[in-house]
């Protein structure tokens, strides 16, 4: 099982991660900005809506299936970085 961490960072600190017992898939919402990866943080409420949309439609069921560039941090923590231009 997976966890889609979508949570702002404020709210997703206050979760105890260590202490479940599935793989979490962290999410970030990047744009380049003057040559660099920066997050998004105009408008990407609307963006967290329609990746939500798109996951539940087509019911992704393992770490392949999601859109994006996925990078291992730790043994059961994946980002997925999702980059728009």
């Amino acid at each position: 099982d997976y966890i889609v961490d979508l949570l702002p960072g404020a709210y997703a600190k206050i979760i105890q991660w260590k202490n479940l017992n599935s793989k979490i898939i962290r999410v970030n919402f990047l744009h380049t900005k003057n040559g660099e990866l920066k997050k998004i943080s105009h408008g990407v409420k609307k963006i967290k809506w329609e990746y939500i949309h798109d996951i539940c439609e087509k019911g992704y069921k393992k770490l392949e299936d999601f859109p994006g560039k996925k990078v291992q941090i730790w043994e059961n923590e994946y980002h997925v970085n999702l980059i728009f231009d």
